[in-house]
């Protein structure tokens, strides 16, 4: 007998199915049963893997042959029969047979007969298969493990198959996370070819940018995928989340809820828009504490095709929690319908960027013996904005950092007995600053040029890895390196630098008068 291949594609909680009849003329010759029956489950998409998964066939309807032509039969014990009655009725009509008491011939109903396809419509089909995935028991009819991405599975006879399994996705992100597929229906005569494909909605999220008032400060993000962001206390940090629009066949609600959670260092300040293939959505998101939730309703969901781009933007503003010992991380996950027949939903993995800033702990030593702290020197430090230097300041209510034109404004840090400054610089990120020496310890000469401290972040596959210099040498680091798949709280970067005071030399001047000091 000739082999009636059927070329299939599934689509997560989706399937399409070319060529089912009901009652047809198959071939000139008479039907003959089949040595074997196979159904082989191929996967030619990159972004899912089969390889070690399990598929198995269930038999939905029985293939009785007379002469040349075939159809369509159902027992009436059979446990689709007995327990999804109901849904099978709003597909299929079922007719006695003579002789046969329990078994019933089964056609498409009239009103969900495709007429170019002779079948079930893609929808009709699809809908179909999720309303019976709840009556699917046992251990089927025949099953197979995917060798690669392909699986072959075998059973006995012919007949049409609701075959169950599931895909996996290969983003390393979402490696732990499988996509349980959709049923599909399958004639096995003698041979059937199912093609599965992921459909589940996505979710990224990455930073775009920092502000400080209107600066876009530069380089203050860390990675090139956009996962993690030096800012201080203070400034201004844009977010991005990514989706699309889910396949919507069969549904006539839809889940679709964004939930966004910002750890305590961070406030939700607004500048919130939602864009869907590139039109703006009119919406505004909820939010309660530090969580952000964004739901989007399917009236607004079904004006627009499958795999359409959604992205959502917004603001957060970096508080005076985030001067904790924790980095702060912004988490998100997607909640999203999994099956038109049931309230069930999936969740996304969670998607976690992370925002942190720099404490810097100086110590002031002895130029020749660095075992030998000194206290009483006094420093500024400042930075370079459009060749104006901005003096540090730490407001101790709000506990925040701004920058200001003035010397005198600016804080001025003491070391203290132990030679360390008397409180930590905090909240610093990325960039270049200069400690300015104002007061030396007595008996030691004033430096002439300031500490140049410069902070700097490097990205090696999941990991940034910060790098703190004084005057070109390596600090001491602390709770440096932040690995992106962490989905965790961990310490802020710290770095330790010494600044060395050698003792002056006082000589008569030769002008006869005064002193000078030689360093």
């Amino acid at each position: 007998m000739k082999h009636l291949k059927r070329h299939l594609s599934l689509a997560l909680s989706a399937l399409i199915l070319t060529g089912m009849q009901t009652a047809a003329s198959a071939e000139e010759e008479d039907q003959q049963p089949a040595e074997t029956y196979t159904i082989t489950v191929t996967n030619d998409n990159p972004a899912i893997s089969i390889a070690g998964k399990t598929y198995t066939a269930y038999k939905l309807f029985d293939v009785v042959y007379s002469g040349t032509n075939y159809a369509y039969t159902i027992n009436t014990e059979n446990p689709f029969y007995t327990g999804a009655k109901s849904v099978l009725d709003e597909y299929f009509d079922f007719g006695d047979i003579a002789s046969e008491t329990d078994v019933k011939n089964v056609t498409v109903k009239p009103a969900k007969m495709d007429n170019e396809t002779n079948t079930l419509s893609a929808s009709d089909i699809r809908s179909l298969a999720d309303a019976l995935k709840p009556y699917i028991s046992g251990t089927g009819a025949g099953s197979a493990a995917a060798q690669g991405e392909t699986a072959v599975i075998t059973v006995p006879e012919a007949g049409y198959y609701i075959i169950t399994g599931t895909v996996k996705p290969t983003d390393p992100e979402n490696s732990e996370s499988e996509i349980i597929s959709a049923v599909i229906l399958s004639n096995a005569d003698p041979d059937a070819e199912v093609q599965p494909k992921a459909g589940v909605p996505t979710l990224s999220k990455k930073i775009t940018g920092v502000k400080e008032g209107d600066a876009v400060i530069s380089g203050a993000i860390l990675d090139s995928q956009g996962k993690a962001a030096s800012a201080k206390v203070g400034s201004v940090v844009s977010f991005e989340l990514d989706s699309i629009v889910p396949d919507l066949t069969g549904y006539s609600t839809y889940t679709f809820t964004v939930t966004d959670t910002l750890s305590a260092g961070l406030t939700y300040s607004g500048n919130f828009h939602m864009m869907i293939n590139g039109a703006e959505i009119t919406a505004a998101p909820e939010v309660s504490g530090q969580t952000m939730t964004v739901a989007i309703p399917f009236a607004v969901l079904s004006n627009y095709t499958k795999g359409d781009p959604i992205r959502i933007t917004y603001d957060a503003a970096v508080n005076q929690n985030a001067l904790t010992a924790n980095y702060d991380n912004n988490t998100a996950v997607l909640t999203y319908s999994n099956s038109p027949y049931s309230d069930g939903t999936g969740e996304t993995p969670a998607k976690t960027v992370y925002i942190t800033d720099i404490d810097l702990d100086v110590l002031k030593i002895d130029g020749s013996d660095h075992s030998k702290s000194l206290s009483g020197a006094e420093f500024k430090l400042y930075r370079t904005v459009d060749e104006s230097n901005e003096y540090y300041l730490w407001n101790p209510d709000s506990q925040t950092v701004s920058w200001v034109s003035e010397r005198s404004s600016g804080d001025t840090f003491r070391t203290d007995a132990s030679g360390h400054f008397e409180q930590v610089i905090r909240g610093l990120g990325q960039g270049t600053y200069y400690l300015l020496e104002t007061k030396a310890p007595a008996g030691y000469n004033l430096l002439r040029e300031p500490v140049t401290i410069v902070i700097s972040a490097t990205e090696t596959e999941q990991l940034i890895t910060y790098d703190v210099t004084f005057n070109g040498e390596s600090a001491s680091m602390t709770n440096h390196t932040i690995d992106m798949n962490a989905v965790r709280s961990s310490n802020q970067p710290k770095a330790s630098g010494s600044i060395e005071n050698n003792s002056g030399i006082i000589l008569p001047d030769t002008g006869g008068t005064g002193t000078k000091l030689f360093y």
